[in-house]
C-alpha cells in the first residue's frame, strides 16, 4: 500500500521519528514523505528539481491512503490546507477504500476553519492526553509504536485480502485448466 504523508514542516521531528519506527516494522506499505529524497523506492522519493506541486498531486492520486499529522502548524500551513488536503479529500471521495489517519501532533482546537472542524470530529489513532508534542522519551516511542500497529493492521488487511484472492484465484484457473486442458 502506498501511503502520503501530510504534515507541516514545524512537526517534520515527529514524522522523521513516525517514519523510522514504521519502517522498522512495516516492510509491506511504503510512506511518501517529500522531505525524504534517498529512498530506492520510486514512490517513496522526489528527486531534486522535480515541479514539486506536481510531485506531490501525483504522489497523493498514485497512494492507498494518507496520514495526516494534525497540529495548529498543520492547519495555517497553506501548502497543507490549500494544495495537499484538498487532492486527499477528493482521492478519499472518488475512492471508498481510500484512507486516512489521522494522528495528534497537539491540540488545535482554537484553530477555526472548515478543515480543523471536520478533522476534530474523526477517529485520531492516539488520544489527546497522548499528543506527540506532549510524550517524551520512552512513552514517546511506545505511541508511536502504537500508531504504527494500528496503521498496518488497518492496510495489511487489504493487501492481504487481495493476496487470498489472487492465490486463490490461481488455484481455480489451474483446476478450469487440469479439467478442460
Amino acid at each position: 500500500m502506498k501511503i502520503f504523508v501530510s504534515y507541516s514542516n514545524d512537526d517534520i521531528s515527529h514524522v522523521n521519528s513516525f517514519n523510522k519506527i514504521f519502517n522498522e516494522s512495516n516492510k509491506i506499505d511504503s510512506l511518501f514523505i517529500a522531505s525524504d529524497k534517498h529512498h530506492k523506492d520510486e514512490y517513496k522519493k522526489m528527486t531534486p528539481g522535480q515541479n514539486w506541486k506536481n510531485e506531490i498531486s501525483r504522489k497523493i492520486e498514485e497512494s492507498d491512503a494518507a496520514i495526516l499529522f494534525l497540529s495548529k502548524s498543520f492547519f495555517t500551513s497553506e501548502e497543507v490546507i490549500d494544495f495537499e488536503l484538498p487532492l486527499i479529500r477528493k482521492k478519499e471521495s472518488n475512492s471508498k477504500d481510500y484512507k486516512i489517519f489521522p494522528i495528534l501532533v497537539n491540540e488545535f482546537k482554537s484553530i477555526n476553519n472548515s478543515e480543523s472542524k471536520i478533522l476534530s470530529e474523526q477517529e485520531f489513532l492516539n488520544a489527546q492526553d497522548t499528543s506527540l508534542s506532549s510524550l517524551r522519551g520512552g512513552r514517546y516511542n511506545l505511541e508511536l509504536q502504537n500508531i504504527s500497529k494500528r496503521i498496518t493492521a488497518n492496510t495489511t488487511g487489504s493487501t492481504r485480502a487481495f493476496k487470498r484472492i489472487y492465490k486463490n484465484s490461481r488455484f481455480l484457473i489451474f483446476l478450469i485448466l487440469l479439467m478442460f486442458g
